[in-house]
């Protein structure tokens, strides 16, 4: 059973609350932010031409934000799941191989490069043409088991302070 802050009307309500926000701050400084958790509302509640369309506005606006390479990620993600895979393999191809602005105005790799290198290869293999996959999928397999590995620890953890909770 899926948490309720899981549920669409939990997660329309989010989106709503992020909307309000980027209407009367829209200069906030953290409007970028709040731009990308509505995008991904969008994508949670299976809007994904509404989470392309507003990463595609939110790159446009803010194109050096610390969060362009999520936009970049999450657009190319939404591409992909709605089969869009010449726009999906342009998009995560940028987010596995460029670098972004951190938030210390740094240019870094993207925390989403290895998902990104994963959809890569999933779009290859969708075209029936996973030898043209640029990256070696073993190797992207132990990157994203490390990484499974790890929300699996963040989640029991999140239950544990739970059950103190209650």
């Amino acid at each position: 059973r899926r948490s309720s802050w899981h549920s669409a009307s939990t997660l329309g309500r989010a989106a709503e609350r992020q909307r309000e926000f980027l209407t009367l701050y829209p200069e906030n400084p953290a409007a970028d932010g709040a731009g990308f958790s509505l995008a991904v509302a969008y994508f949670a509640l299976g809007l994904q031409e509404n989470a392309i369309a507003l990463c595609g506005k939110l790159r446009a606006r803010w194109p050096k934000s610390a969060f362009l390479d999520n936009y970049l990620y999450l657009e190319g993600y939404a591409s992909f799941r709605l089969e869009k895979f010449d726009t999906a393999l342009e998009l995560c191809r940028r987010v596995a191989t460029d670098k972004f602005p951190s938030p210390s105005g740094d240019q870094v790799e993207s925390e989403n490069q290895a998902f990104s290198r994963y959809i890569l290869g999933q779009i290859y293999e969708a075209l029936g043409k996973p030898a043209e996959a640029p990256y070696d999928l073993k190797e992207l397999k132990l990157l994203l088991d490390r990484v499974l590995a790890a929300l699996a620890r963040f989640a029991a953890a999140s239950a544990r302070r739970a059950a103190v909770d209650h």
